[in-house]
């Protein structure tokens, strides 16, 4: 597996949220409009399709919608991505070949801050919510809820300075379930250092998770040790000039060192991307891109 994204990411309220992607997610430069993705790997030596993956962007490079085709039956799934005059997202929608499966809706404060995200099935039927209430610029809670409104669990944030927050889980009985206290911290290289601590109790340390990240916001480094603070697995990134994954290094109970060549075009962006490990193509990934000038594609 790729891993170039952290495990504990600091922005409390990016955690808590659906990933929507951009365009910058795939690491993509200039103008590209559109993406389709394909890729495969090579379980002894026969290349086996994993997933087509259709991307559009709108001019803001906010994505409208994703197609993805799975398997070997080619499942075919259709998301749809709906923004507001602010540019904040207000919907999401999951098509199936059945018809549409869920939706997402998402409101906003006066401040344009996210209040409420609700889930609803195919049929429009509330299945959950999240209530979002702030201080400020603070996020200070989320409110849990089942489809008929009762609580479903809490999420509470408590600040100890702008580089350190606790954030704690609670059931739908407001037990806490557990709490993780993240931390972050710039070194004399300038990069990032994000320190995630897992507390299965209130004094009970359970794991911690830190990750380490380059100037340009790339993952270099993902440590994971249990509690009795070993080393249980870990992920090393390093890339090349131009920014592409170059080598990764995983451990996680044996250790596996990867190799990745891209093919690139005029704009610098991959078209193909190979993995290999031990020698052996491990798995292929191909792009094809379109621009909305007459840039390379």
């Amino acid at each position: 597996m790729l891993l170039t994204s952290p495990y504990c990411s600091f922005s409390q309220l990016q955690r808590e949220i659906p990933a929507i992607p951009i365009r910058d997610s795939f690491d993509l430069k200039g103008t590209v409009t559109a993406l389709t993705e394909h890729r495969f790997t090579f379980p002894g030596g026969i290349p086996t399709f994993i997933y087509k993956k259709e991307v559009s962007f709108d001019s803001l490079g906010m994505v409208d919608s994703m197609i993805v085709t799975t398997g070997p039956e080619e499942v075919r799934s259709t998301i749809i991505y709906r923004y507001n005059n602010d540019q904040k997202i207000e919907q999401i929608v999951s098509f199936s070949k059945k018809g549409m499966e869920d939706s997402a809706v998402f409101e906003y404060n006066t401040r344009k801050q996210l209040r409420k995200i609700a889930w609803y099935s195919g049929k429009h039927q509330l299945k959950k919510a999240a209530k979002f209430r702030y201080s400020g610029n603070r996020l200070l809670y989320i409110r849990n809820e089942n489809g008929n409104n009762t609580l479903a669990g809490m999420i509470r944030f408590r600040y100890k300075s702008p580089n350190e927050y606790k954030r704690m889980v609670f059931d739908d009985h407001l037990k806490l379930s557990f709490s993780q206290v993240y931390v972050e911290e710039t070194d004399t290289e300038n990069y990032r250092n994000v320190f995630c601590y897992h507390y299965v109790s209130a004094d009970s340390f359970a794991s911690m998770e830190t990750t380490r990240y380059d100037e340009n916001g790339k993952l270099t480094e993902l440590v994971r040790t249990g509690p009795d603070r070993k080393v249980v697995d870990y992920v090393t990134n390093i890339y090349d000039e131009a920014g592409l994954l170059e080598e990764q290094t995983v451990f996680a109970g044996a250790k596996v060192q990867a190799t990745y060549t891209h093919e690139v075009d005029d704009a610098g962006n991959w078209l193909k991307r190979k993995k290999i490990v031990n020698g052996e193509v491990e798995e292929i990934v191909t792009r094809r891109l379109t621009y909305s000038s007459d840039e390379p594609s």
